[in-house]
Parts: C-alpha cells; structure tokens; sequence
C-alpha cells in the first residue's frame, strides 16, 4: 500500500474524533460565554493534534509489516537437588515393648521431616537422629545415620565412629547419583550435620543398657515409685535451660566430635523415653510431663505435642518420640 493512499485512510480513521473535538470546542465557547475564546481555541489545537497524531501512528502501523510475535524461552527445569530422604511408614510395635512416632514440623510435609529412627527389636538397640536444617541434605544424613547403628554389630565408641564413616560415604554417592542444583553445591560441600542418640538396651548383662550421644536428642530413664515416676538419668541434656541452638554435631565430611557416654540398670516397669530437641526440651519443663510421656497412650502423647507446638509451649520443630517399657 502506498504512503498516501495510507496516510488517507488513517486520517479518514481519525476523521470522526476531529469532528468530535471541533464540536466540543464550539459547545463549550456558546454554553460558558465567559470563557475567553483563545483558551477554547487552543485547547482544541491541541486535541486536534492529538487526533493528528494518532492519524500518523496509525499509517506507520500500517506500513511496518507484521513482526512475529517471539515467546519468551521456556524456563529451564532446576537440576534435582535430592536433600530428602524418602518419607519412612513407622509402624509402631508395642509387643516388643517399644512404641514410637516422628512428627514433622508444622508447615511442613512428612518429607521434610529432618528427625529419623530406627529401632532393633531383637538386638534391642535404638538409634535417634536430629538432622539440622541449616545443612544441605540433612533428611538423608540423619536416615542413613540411625539406619547405621541398628544394623552395626554394637554400640560402642569404635561403632559409632564406624557407622558415621559407612553414612558419609552413602550421603556422599546419594548426591552424586542425580545432578545437583548449582545453588546448592557450596552446601553440599558444607556437608550435613545432625544430632546422635544410640541405645543398647543390652549392653552386657541383661538388664544394663548403655546410650552415646552427640548433641542434645535425649534419652530419659524412669521408674515408677508409688504413685510417682522418679527420673533417674537424663542423658546428655539434664535441664530444659541447657537447650541452645548450636548443639554438638556429627558430619557428614568429618571432623566430628567424640560421643558422650552412660550406662544404667533397668528394673521391670521400667521406662526409656527417646526424643529429639524440641520434645525433650518439652518433657524437662514438668515432671506432668513425664507421667504423661510413660503411662499415656501414644495417641495422646502426639496429641498433646500438637496442641503444645500450637500453644507454643514446644518449639515448632520436628518432633520425635521413642518409648521402651522393660518387662
């Protein structure tokens, strides 16, 4: 098409609103008398230009040919970067004297679940594990941890050590099995950390029982005196004041510190209670607490955690229960 049969038929477009505007002007100069014409005059120069100028945008549309519309690249799908464990089915088995739970934070899905268990039923050993959150893959580190000491021939400092060093090497191929996200690979430098609890349950003689730890995941002793449950040892973290966010940690790129140890005798109707920061810190605030932790239905001990993390008397952290009653 050429430029002045185009610039024609984009005035001819525009023609309307000139009018338009011209009609405007006279109206406005008979309906207020007051007005100096010169003002109405130029206000209409100026929406006669305006009109102009959509006339001369409208030509130059016209003869730019059509552009093809370009969509924006289709986002690159992040690499996997694989810092969860798979979430574990626990099924808890009471005829074994052993009922368990792990509860994962609120908000947050049982995949993100950074706490982990296992438990032994016939070498009556079991292993607690916290895995902190500031570390890349910590889900899997604290599995791989717990899964370490119920299937290593016993707890013992040299045994720990030796699973820590299995589990480094498994979290390690673990992350090298599928590509890992650019933004995460200083932390997988980094390594994970976590809390450690185990407990042999028969260590020695039949009745004696031995638990190492590193960090602040605890294990309680009870034993039921009257109508009062008296704690007997409360293992490493003995007071609810005695909680801090930088608790001792075992790493998945070593340099981690030597566990602590202890050892003690259980009586029939005695009662070991396993927990994770959040719950033990909970269960030191009232001896309440403790008969709940040894004679409630587990139901309700999760209940009541809960209600506890939504009244903010726990912190909002993943939360783990592990209960053994001797026979």
């Amino acid at each position: 098409m050429s430029l002045p049969r185009t610039l024609v038929r984009s005035l001819a477009d525009v023609l309307p609103a000139i009018v338009l505007t011209g009609l405007v002007a006279v109206a406005m100069s008979r309906a207020v008398p007051e007005l100096d014409g010169r003002l109405v005059v130029i206000g209409a120069a100026g929406l006669i230009g305006i009109a102009a100028a959509e006339a001369v945008g409208a030509t130059l549309r016209r003869l730019m040919p059509e552009l093809p519309v370009l969509e924006p690249p289709a986002r690159a799908a992040m690499p996997a970067a694989p810092s969860f464990a798979p979430p574990v089915e626990y099924t808890p088995v009471r005829t074994s004297g052993f009922e368990a739970f792990t509860l994962a934070k609120i908000g947050s899905s049982p995949e993100e679940n950074e706490d982990a268990f296992a438990i032994d039923e016939v070498r009556m050993v079991m292993a607690l594990s916290d895995g902190a959150s500031s570390s890349f893959g910590a889900s899997v580190w604290s599995r791989l941890l717990v899964d370490g000491i119920t299937s290593a021939s016993g707890v013992s400092p040299a045994g720990v050590d030796a699973v820590v060093a299995d589990a480094a090497l498994a979290w390690s191929a673990h992350h090298q099995s599928v590509e890992v996200a650019w933004w995460a690979r200083e932390g997988l430098e980094r390594g994970a950390f976590a809390t450690l609890l185990a407990i042999d349950l028969r260590a020695g003689q039949d009745r004696d029982w031995r638990a190492l730890a590193v960090g602040d995941t605890c294990v309680f002793h009870l034993r039921l005196n009257g109508n009062e449950w008296s704690l007997l040892a409360s293992f490493p973290v003995s007071s609810s004041a005695d909680f801090s966010s930088h608790p001792q940690l075992v790493s998945s790129v070593g340099g981690s510190p030597l566990p602590l140890e202890i050892r003690g005798v259980v009586e029939a109707g005695d009662v070991l209670i396993g927990a994770t920061d959040a719950v033990a810190e909970w269960l030191l605030g009232s001896s309440a607490r403790f008969r709940l932790a040894a004679e409630g239905p587990l139901d309700v001990i999760k209940e009541s955690i809960v209600e506890a993390r939504m009244d903010r008397t726990m912190v909002n952290d993943d939360a783990t229960f592990v209960r053994y009653r001797a026979s």
